[in-house]
């Protein structure tokens, strides 16, 4: 009785295929590996937008400087943030980033020290944020991990007191310098 189900293969096609895909397996996958670490310094950018009424737009601006190393540490950094208020923040120990090696996406986490100045004297920076709020940002490694685009994690910023999620997230680019 013929076997119509499963045709017997030649050995001479196992063979080819075993032998195609060991050099794909050793050979090929380095071709297309992404990088998973975000060393060096880093020059970023980014912008939130939210409506009050129909028709009025806000903006909410951050630039950061950035220092990280090749075991997933932001040793350095500061971030400023202008928005409702103007806020100098340094980054803190503690504050990681992770990239998935696979397709290069990841998470950066900004632990944060409040100025303990009010620049434009209206409102302190701790009665926004709180006194150690950490944000939370989505990554993309991009041009050879020579820059990557973010934008905030829900939640985007907690603080102690505080995660009812009503940060506006900012997304932006941040290029290798």
């Amino acid at each position: 009785m013929t076997n119509l189900c499963c045709p017997r293969k030649s050995p001479r096609r196992t063979f080819a295929a075993l032998a195609i895909t060991t050099f794909l397996a050793f050979y090929a996958s380095p071709l297309f590996a992404v990088t998973q670490q975000l060393v060096g310094k880093w020059a970023c950018v980014g912008q939130g937008a939210f409506g009050f009424n129909p028709g009025t737009l806000a903006t909410i601006n951050e630039a950061l400087q950035l220092a990280t190393d090749s075991l997933g540490n932001v040793n350095s950094g500061t971030l400023i943030y202008a928005g409702a208020e103007n806020c100098d923040f340094t980054v803190a120990k503690g504050s990681t980033y992770n990239v998935n090696a696979s397709n290069g996406t990841g998470v950066i986490d900004l632990n944060l020290n409040v100025p303990e100045t009010d620049e434009d004297s209206d409102f302190d920076c701790d009665s926004i944020f709180g006194a150690s709020p950490t944000v939370e940002s989505d990554i993309v490694l991009v041009n050879g991990a020579q820059q990557f685009f973010f934008t905030g994690a829900d939640p985007y910023v907690t603080t102690e007191e505080n995660d009812a999620g009503d940060f506006v997230p900012i997304s932006g680019k941040c290029v290798k310098q």
